[in-house]
């Protein structure tokens, strides 16, 4: 049986890491599989679980961190993998600068390095294109993530590539309560998410029901600014997938403030959830969600506009009736678990046996 190594930096709950995970419970029984990620990471965790797998912590947190990248080598040496599928850009650097020397495909979970500042945008973009030329094959997660790849020369001419929507399992999740003005934001609080930009659309909104699910770097932040604010929100700090897929369907409405996306996994189990999802346009939303049909995007960064599209969708009742409809209607047709696992194993077969 042939051996593949997944191997990505982070671990914590998002799209990434539950893609990871699918790769990992849907096809341990085609392949040899191994997991390398941050050592105590939830990921490393729930993937101990999950029969036939070889899992490895190592610290990915720092990336001047020599040990590491000889750790990452013994890990290689150790498992011996026909091919390795890195995850993220983190993951590639270590995995570039370890010098392992075996083939692997590369993953691209949304492109950050667009919100850095100059020293640090260069010197990301030049290491994506590094990582992507030397890989196999190139795996990105949404046609936005293309269009960037192309902009910025990303993708060396020949190169090969494909586009591969993150996918749910269908009809796993609890049925939407009717429950109305109960919003919440769901999401790591990092900058990326914007959760302090959440307390502005809150603001606009009196009378609202308001639960914050996650945990980060900005958490304290965020909760402080709240209280003085004196707004009343319920946060909840990190919760589990599972606890989150239970949660979810409480909720009349899911708002993303994102500075910045790939393709957020989040929209497409709130949609599936039929749960509406107001969003700010960015990134991959738009090949997600099509505005006024399957939820509604907001072009603007602007507070009062993300709060008047929320209170439309309480007060359009025929609105958010064909909007839940024809989002879990899209997103069993486009972005199915066993659509995702069916193309994975296309490519991977394509780069173990060409």
């Amino acid at each position: 049986m042939k051996k593949i190594l997944q191997i990505i930096a982070g671990g914590d709950p998002g799209g990434g890491t539950t893609h990871t995970l699918q790769i990992l419970k849907n096809l341990n029984l085609s392949y040899s599989l191994g997991l390398v990620t941050q050592k105590d990471s939830y990921l490393l965790k729930k993937s101990k679980s999950i029969r036939n797998i070889k899992c490895y912590g190592l610290d990915f947190m720092n990336p001047l961190n020599i040990f590491s990248l000889a750790s990452l080598r013994r890990v290689c040496g150790v498992f011996n993998p026909d091919l390795v599928h890195i995850h993220g850009l983190r993951a590639g650097y270590f995995y570039y600068f370890s010098n392992v020397g075996l083939r692997y495909i590369y993953s691209v979970h949304g492109y950050h390095f667009l919100q850095n500042n100059i020293i640090a945008f260069n010197l990301k973009r030049c290491l994506e294109r590094k990582i992507a030329l030397c890989a196999n094959y190139v795996i990105l997660v949404s046609l936005a993530d293309k269009r960037i790849a192309t902009k910025y020369n990303l993708l060396p001419m020949g190169r090969n590539y494909s586009v591969v929507y993150y996918g749910m399992k269908i009809y796993t999740l609890k049925k939407a309560s009717a429950i109305s003005r109960n919003i919440a934001f769901i999401g790591r609080l990092v900058k990326q998410k914007d959760p302090l930009f959440f307390l502005d659309v809150v603001e606009k909104l009196p009378g609202y029901k308001v639960t914050v699910v996650g945990g980060g770097e900005l958490e304290e932040k965020t909760r402080t600014e709240s209280k003085r604010r004196g707004l009343n929100i319920n946060f909840t700090g990190f919760l589990s997938h599972e606890e989150v897929l239970k949660v979810l369907p409480k909720f009349s409405a899911i708002v993303m403030t994102s500075r910045w996306e790939g393709l957020p996994i989040m929209a497409i189990e709130s949609m599936l959830s039929g749960v509406p999802l107001v969003a700010i346009n960015v990134g991959g939303l738009n090949e997600i969600i099509q505005n006024n049909h399957s939820g509604l995007l907001v072009e603007s960064r602007s507070p009062a506009d993300v709060a008047s599209a929320i209170r439309r969708l309480d007060n359009d009742r025929k609105l958010r009736v064909k909007i839940i409809l024809n989002a879990k209607k899209h997103i069993k047709m486009q972005f199915s678990e066993d659509k995702m696992i069916r193309k994975i194993y296309k490519i991977y077969n394509r780069c173990l046996y060409s």
